[in-house]
């Protein structure tokens, strides 16, 4: 008796020869042609498409420059604290000396300050000023005075380091001793009528270079012209007089006018 694996082998190829399929439990009938389930029909060749190209890669953006690290570095050792140093004392009081002052105009002097300190301490740094520099000038740093003109000032010495500690000086300055230098009358010469009057006017100019209107008035003949205190000049009858202006300092300067008289 054939083996079961023979007798699959002969079906096998009988259903080969028929051209047929043969299902379990379905006739032979029934059974679907084998070219038809073996071969379907062959369809038309449809070409892909090509695919598209691919984008290119994306670059990365430039990382922007940087400078290198600094290699680490141990921090500097810390200064020693300096202790603060103790504050410096401020000015008690300003002193001056001399505290009044008279000088005679041209005449210098020199001025002594102290600054005497909440410590005890003394120096003498301190600034000058004088508050009419046309009377008195005073240098800032050695306080030496020089008079100038007639006239009262006063000189402050004011401590540099604090300027409202100040100390004060008054300074009297008077007119020197100066010499009549010249005197003048004008007009030089006169031409009156009796009993027409003419003003003369007189000037002493000192050395120093101001003048003075001092002077004395006289007249040669005062059958002829008569002159006033002020120089006020009358004529009193035809002929020649001198009026004089003399200084009345020391009696040494003098210029006079010729008045002529007529009828």
């Amino acid at each position: 008796m054939p083996s079961p694996c023979a007798l699959a082998l002969r079906l096998t190829l009988a259903l080969l020869l028929t051209g047929c399929h043969t299902q379990v439990g379905l006739p032979l009938s029934a059974a679907e042609p084998r070219a038809e389930r073996q071969f379907p029909r062959a369809q038309a060749h449809v070409p892909e498409a090509a695919p598209a190209p691919l984008p290119p890669p994306r670059q990365p953006a430039p990382t922007p420059w940087q400078p290198a690290p600094t290699p680490w570095q141990p921090p500097p050792p810390h200064p020693p604290v300096a202790s603060p140093s103790p504050r410096a004392p401020l000015p008690a009081e300003v002193r001056v000396a001399p505290a009044l002052l008279v000088l005679t105009a041209g005449e210098a002097r020199g001025l002594k300050a102290t600054v005497a300190y909440a410590d005890g301490t003394l120096d003498g740094n301190v600034t000058w000023a004088s508050s009419d520099n046309r009377i008195v000038t005073v240098n800032p740093t050695t306080g030496q005075v020089q008079a100038r003109q007639e006239g009262v000032v006063t000189v402050v010495a004011a401590s540099a380091l604090a300027p409202e500690r100040k100390a004060l000086v008054t300074v009297t300055v008077h007119r020197g001793l100066v010499e009549e230098a010249l005197v003048r009358v004008e007009p030089r010469s006169a031409s009156l009528r009796v009993g027409e009057t003419a003003e003369l006017t007189a000037t002493v100019q000192l050395s120093d270079g101001t003048l003075s209107p001092n002077v004395a008035w006289t007249s040669t003949n005062r059958a002829v012209a008569l002159v006033s205190g002020a120089g006020l000049v009358t004529a009193v009858g035809p002929g020649r007089a001198t009026i004089t202006a003399v200084s009345t300092g020391d009696g040494t300067r003098r210029a006079s006018c010729e008045v002529t008289v007529t009828e």
